[in-house]
């Protein structure tokens, strides 16, 4: 079956490989590898990833299969949780999706509440991992991706380091169910390192109707202040030229441990300088609809990293969530989104 014409791959790049099956991976290999190590690695991951379908069918099964880690793997109708299936590392697995006896009353249930996206939609959706799809049979039922009315009409780009390339606990996808966005996932776990080859390919590759840029931190063990400025002032301007208005959202760096006064001076240093440089920037192309939202807004306090203290715990990453969602959600209002009261209403994926 050709998958491609059947199903949606969201924030997906499905590719063959020669030993068989699918890579689920982020960006396509012409573009992860011109990232750094940890850039290519971090892209294969299928973060935030989704497989959408629809089907008349009551039965589908699917194999996957992750390749370094456990893993889980959520499937949800529309908006409403079915379950979360762990995958083993290296064992390819059959999930076996059956429809719900009460889908009935989850079409009754949007006409009620706020929705999303229509209880008719199949998403498999997936975490941190590499992920192989093997096999997909929709056992005779008749197979279509979702249509634009199925799903969120507003789309979110984020781009970031390892704490914007988050789980399913992660801010972009609790802050894109608060926003009723569709949220592509494009952070990169030790390689957000704003290459031009990335900021070309997010404007002729990816659709987007707001972008977030969560810069600096993985650069600054790197470059000077100098060198973080062209980078990023030159990433930005390709995706400010080719977005034509749409919002640009620079987020400084959230606070954490090398922050501390008298704990690591230069990282310190060149952390507020990089900061400076965000909002500089920031300034400069205002004009072109880019915003600054501080860091330090977002995460208001260190308890709510973990003990390295780098990395939210996922009540910082939840507060995170809750406090860009409220900046997000007037800068998608001006932009034409179509965002109801309910769907602003915190309520978490």
């Amino acid at each position: 079956m050709d998958l491609i014409r059947y199903c949606e791959f969201h924030n997906l790049f499905p590719e063959p490989r020669p030993i068989g099956g699918w890579l689920l991976a982020r960006l396509p290999a012409s573009v992860r590898h011109r990232l750094t190590d940890n850039g290519r690695a971090a892209a294969e991951e299928a973060t935030g990833g989704e497989l959408r379908f629809v089907t008349d069918g009551h039965r589908v099964r699917l194999c996957l299969q992750s390749l370094d880690t456990d893993t889980e793997v959520h499937l949800y109708r529309g908006d409403y949780f079915v379950r979360a299936c762990l995958l083993r590392m290296g064992s390819v697995q059959t999930l076996e999706l059956v429809e719900e006896e009460r889908f009935g009353q989850l079409r009754e249930a949007e006409k009620v509440g706020g929705r999303v996206f229509a209880p008719s939609v199949w998403r498999v959706i997936f975490g941190r991992a590499r992920i192989v799809l093997h096999y997909f049979d929709s056992m005779g039922g008749e197979l279509r991706p979702p249509v634009a009315a199925e799903k969120p009409a507003s789309k979110w780009l984020a781009y970031g380091s390892s704490i914007t390339h988050s789980s399913l606990t992660g801010y972009p996808a609790q802050a894109g169910r608060r926003l009723a966005v569709d949220v592509q996932n494009k952070g990169l776990s030790g390689g957000c390192f704003a290459e031009p080859e990335l900021a070309r390919f997010f404007c002729d590759s990816c659709c987007w109707d707001l972008l977030t840029l969560e810069l600096g931190i993985n650069m600054r063990g790197h470059f000077d202040e100098d060198e973080f400025a062209r980078r990023s002032r030159a990433f930005i301007d390709t995706c400010v030229t080719a977005g034509r208005g749409k919002p640009v959202v620079l987020i400084t760096v959230l606070p954490e441990g090398a922050c501390l006064p008298g704990v690591e001076p230069e990282l310190r240093r060149r952390e507020l300088a990089y900061n400076a440089c965000l909002r500089e920037l920031a300034s400069e192309f205002e004009a072109g609809g880019v915003v600054l939202v501080e860091g330090a807004e977002l995460l208001p306090e260190l308890s709510l990293l973990k003990a390295d203290l780098l990395h939210p715990t996922d009540l910082g990453q939840a507060v995170i969530a809750e406090r860009l969602a409220a900046r997000l959600g007037p800068i998608l209002g001006k932009n034409g989104a179509a965002l109801s009261p309910e769907r602003g209403s915190g309520v978490l994926m």
